[in-house]
């Protein structure tokens, strides 16, 4: 299922909801499973943001590209464009956090009364980056932050500079990253702290976009879309279940800032080419999992899931002895974690997000 020469293909494959709840999924087994050793080794949520990352990034520059096309067109002024970008995601993302926010401030869960202005103010990478470590049920908002910060400037990218020029920028952005990660390394910042700060992981988020601008753009760089899936399929791969299995190269060792530069971006470019796919449609088995309506339905909450997760983990291991027993065992403890927290979230999403989300309808781009 390609797209026609010199047309764009808009992604709207239900399958990239599936994604989306995989993705959920390894985040809940690294904060609901921790003592597991395969969780230890494998670390399943940082891929899970990494796969969250990449995913938005084609979602959302996919979005800005169509609309770049209206402006051109004359169809919508720039000012315009810009500004109902922003309203639509503010509205998309906003309230739920914000109502997570107050919540749980009023309630007084640990530590959110003390560090609520870093959140509020989508700064939570850098709290962590200057701690060192994460910190019980806020830790998740880290890369909440990261994404907030990229789309307050990204726009401006996609809608200001040059047609002609894009392409390069993006390239240059993206080859930026790896860069700003051994520069990093190299004038002594702590390594946990890297992923966190400014052009930490940004190469993720600009795949997905180089995978929309691809798509957009197949006459001009569909082979370009080529290229980076086989590099995906045939070097990244290998390279990334190398690091899985034997683990992270020492410290000590000559090789240790090239490959501590080189990881996100290739574990980025595994999940371009897995996008990619899921876009024009898996076929067999796999593509009737990611497609079928109960993966969807996760997928479409995954944000509720995300920002929830934490703090209705927190609130259910408060009612005491009764299950204190059963949450002490997290392999039974955690389907019974996962339905709760697929519970808070679907009615947080019934209530709440969805009858907010639906005021975009009232901020079309075109019209």
């Amino acid at each position: 299922m390609s797209a026609p020469a010199g047309k764009s293909s808009d992604p709207i494959h239900p399958q990239l909801d599936g994604l989306r709840a995989v993705a959920v999924f390894a985040v809940l087994c690294t904060h609901l499973l921790p003592s597991q050793p395969w969780v230890r080794r494998v670390g399943p949520g940082g891929l899970g943001v990494v796969l969250f990352f990449v995913l938005s990034g084609f979602l959302i520059t996919g979005i800005l590209l169509r609309l770049r096309d209206a402006v051109a067109d004359g169809r919508v002024p720039q000012g315009r464009a810009v500004s109902r970008f922003y309203l639509r995601r503010a509205l998309r993302i906003a309230p739920l956090y914000y109502a997570v926010l107050a919540v749980t401030a009023i309630v007084d869960v640990p530590p959110v009364r003390a560090t609520w202005p870093w959140h509020a103010l989508y700064a939570s990478n850098f709290y962590f980056a200057r701690r060192g470590s994460w910190n019980g049920p806020v830790t998740p908002l880290w890369s909440l932050a990261v994404e907030e910060q990229f789309y307050l400037l990204w726009p401006l990218v996609v809608l200001f500079v040059p047609r002609r020029h894009f392409p390069r920028a993006l390239v240059a952005l993206l080859a930026l990253a790896p860069l700003a990660r051994a520069g990093y390394l190299l004038a002594g910042v702590d390594p946990f702290a890297i992923g966190l700060l400014p052009f930490g992981c940004t190469d993720t988020l600009l795949l997905g976009a180089l995978l929309a601008l691809c798509w957009h753009e197949p006459a001009r760089f569909d082979a370009t879309r080529r290229r980076v899936r086989s590099f995906g399929v045939a070097v990244a791969l290998p390279a990334v279940a190398l690091y899985l299995v034997f683990g992270p190269v020492p410290v000590t060792s000559p090789w240790f800032v090239l490959t501590s530069a080189l990881q996100l971006a290739l574990t980025g470019a595994i999940f371009f080419a897995l996008i990619d796919a899921a876009a024009r449609g898996f076929g067999g088995p796999l593509g009737a999992v990611l497609a079928s309506r109960p993966l969807r339905y996760i997928g479409q909450i995954s944000y509720g899931i995300y920002l929830l997760h934490t703090f209705v983990q927190g609130a259910a291991r408060g009612f005491g002895d009764p299950w204190r027993a059963l949450y002490r065992d997290e392999v039974a403890w955690f389907p019974i974690a996962c339905a709760t927290v697929v519970a808070v979230a679907s009615a947080t999403w019934v209530l709440f997000e969805r009858p907010i989300n639906a005021l975009k309808r009232r901020l079309p781009y075109v019209g």
